[in-house]
């Protein structure tokens, strides 16, 4: 009996852990903190990692069963922590030790997909007030999106950290409009498979607002492999969202000139040729997962070492793919890519999947803790509403 009554106490703190983790991840990187501009976390992760903890000491039985469900997902991270060991000697003892909490985080975060479902299966939860509690969350980041476009319009105070000024876009609380349109990218299809259809309207409109054309052009595209919507919906969808972002472009004069500028995709195309040049010469096993920053700030490749130490995306390239292969090695990227699948089999959601598994090539969306904690909820919740159905 006292057991019981130990680990239900355990799981009400669990639940409390995440109804504040789902709170503070709406305040998004302003409450960010950075230490020796080289360690970077957030207040929400440190919730999280709580309410982790709390999941493997109420419901441990549970959780080494369900993570058999998740093979190739542990596979990759057992790589990444074997590699890390391995890769160690090559560094200095700072590197190892900012290296190894990244590590931690990567895998707290995908060890999300496994524990959320069991956590949602569980007897003491009522999911209509986790459902509340989300839509709650919704309406937050609206507000949020709403007043920075009104009274934040631009990040010029922070070009200095190595920001985008994203003049008169919408970024919200994230700070970046790329992560800002994967973040309404994915309420939008949760709102839609709700059919909260007010908020899918909203949320798609936000991610248009954010004027990241390869945003609304995967975003569109991923629109065609929803399986809840007829075809024909799917192609006034697609054109609904085309025909809203000319309105937007045309209407954003200061944005509409940029509409067709080539530096974006340029740098992108340099880092991916970069990021290729280092996994060319460490084709195996990578060079460490986080220690591309390493080959960046110093002269190891005279190619991939242009950037400011200031620069936000010093330690990964923004191609998720080539940053594993970068890191990892061959064998790392076989096995991300068949955890990509095996997630795309299990949730059997192809439209979210398809939109964070094609936006990869450009942004490192599959490796950033907000997009990895929605999409692990809303994948795992539609999960269990479509078993239940």
């Amino acid at each position: 009996m006292p057991n019981k009554i130990l680990k239900k106490l355990l799981f009400d703190f669990s639940l409390i852990s995440f109804y504040l983790s789902l709170f503070l991840a709406n305040l998004g990187l302003v409450s960010r903190v950075v230490l020796n501009n080289s360690i970077r976390f957030t207040i929400f992760e440190f919730v999280l990692y709580c309410f982790v903890l709390l999941i493997f000491l109420s419901l441990r039985q549970n959780v080494i069963k369900n993570l058999l469900k998740f093979k190739f997902l542990l596979l990759f991270l057992l790589y990444l922590w074997f590699n890390f060991i391995f890769q160690t000697v090559k560094y200095d003892t700072s590197s190892v030790i900012i290296a190894f909490l990244y590590l931690i985080r990567i895998t707290v975060f995908f060890l999300l997909f496994p524990l959320l479902l069991i956590f949602f299966q569980q007897k003491y939860l009522v999911k209509q007030q986790v459902y509340s509690a989300i839509k709650l969350a919704f309406y937050l980041q609206i507000i949020f999106a709403a007043v920075q476009l009104i009274w934040y319009p631009n990040l010029r105070n922070l070009q200095h950290q190595g920001w985008d000024p994203h003049f008169y876009r919408l970024f919200s609380v994230y700070l970046d409009t790329y992560l800002a349109n994967n973040i309404f990218v994915l309420f939008a299809f949760f709102s839609l498979y709700l059919n909260w259809r007010l908020l899918f309207l909203i949320f798609s409109i936000s991610s248009v607002a954010t004027f990241a054309r390869a945003g609304i052009v995967f975003y569109s595209a991923s629109l065609l492999f929803n399986k809840i919507i007829s075809a024909k919906l799917k192609v006034l969808l697609v054109i609904a969202v085309a025909a809203t972002a000319l309105i937007f472009f045309s209407l954003n004069k200061q944005i509409a000139g940029q509409l067709l500028r080539s530096d974006t995709i340029t740098s992108r195309l340099t880092d991916s040729y970069q990021a290729f040049s280092l996994f060319k010469n460490n084709p195996i096993f990578g060079v460490g997962f986080n220690f591309i920053g390493n080959y960046k700030s110093e002269s190891y490749y005279p190619e991939v070492a242009d950037l400011k130490p200031v620069y936000n995306a010093k330690s990964y390239f923004h191609n998720v793919y080539l940053t594993v292969a970068a890191a990892s090695g061959i064998i790392g990227l076989i096995l991300f890519l068949l955890m990509l699948v095996e997630l795309f089999r299990f949730y059997n959601k192809p439209d979210i999947l398809t939109y964070l598994y094609l936006y990869s090539f450009v942004d490192n969306v599959m490796f950033n803790v907000f997009v990895l904690f929605y999409l692990a909820v809303f994948l795992n919740l539609l999960k269990l509403k479509t078993n239940l159905i």
